[in-house]
């Protein structure tokens, strides 16, 4: 059964970035927006953790179309709790930037991309397949890397520079990794993939790809040795 609920800390965050867009010379109007839009999505991701505790995993299958084909967020316990968690911290962000007097808080940009980086975060967590999870995760780094070269740190511009080469690396082992799960198993639903490893073993391929994946991950977060 879909749960509507699921897409509001993806899409809430999204859509007020779009309207932040079309506030870009009222500087105090998009902090509102953007504070709004992320209580929004705080109190959807509380409430998709209740309906957890309730009923069990929360979905969404995006256009109606049927697992694996189609693309499927996916909220079960331990995505909940964590867009939870990330939600509040965006959110307290957001509280703090509404009185922000950091000059790269008045820069039009600076609003709608703190929003899609919360879109990019919370599909992350409740995206069901792969290959949606790049989509994301590409969003989210591709915000972040704008607002650290917009800091008001003079050396912002260099680290934007040098997370964005780490993390197009990262990007490279994620895209083998994706395109040998494909090759091994003909589907990038997860819940797919994990029933199939279950009663078909795990191929060469995809042990392989397990590599791959868990290097991206290491490159992207800066774990060590990455």
């Amino acid at each position: 059964m879909n749960n509507p609920l699921v897409l509001g800390p993806v899409f809430i965050p999204l859509a007020g970035a779009v309207i932040c867009l079309f506030m870009a010379r009222s500087n105090q109007a998009q902090r509102y927006v953007a504070l709004a839009a992320s209580i929004g999505a705080l109190i959807t991701s509380v409430a998709v953790l209740l309906a957890n505790l309730e009923q069990g995993p929360q979905v969404y299958r995006l256009g109606g179309w049927p697992v694996p084909y189609g693309i499927v967020l996916v909220a079960d316990m331990l995505s909940s709790v964590f867009a939870v968690m990330a939600t509040f911290v965006i959110a307290t962000g957001f509280l703090y930037a509404l009185k922000s007097r950091d000059k790269s808080a008045s820069y039009p940009a600076f609003f709608p991309l703190f929003l899609t980086m919360s879109t990019g975060l919370a599909g992350s967590l409740y995206t069901g397949d792969i290959f949606t999870l790049f989509v994301f995760l590409e969003l989210m780094v591709i915000s972040s890397v704008v607002l650290v070269a917009i800091s008001d740190n003079r050396l912002g511009l260099e680290a934007a520079i040098k997370y964005l080469l780490i993390s197009a690396m990262g990007t490279l082992f994620l895209l083998f990794g994706i395109g040998a799960i494909y090759a091994s198993f003909g589907t990038l639903n997860i819940a797919d993939i994990a029933r199939l490893l279950q009663f078909e073993g795990r191929p060469l391929l995809a042990q392989v790809a397990a590599v791959l994946l868990m290097s991206a991950f290491l490159l992207k977060s800066a774990v060590f040795p990455f």
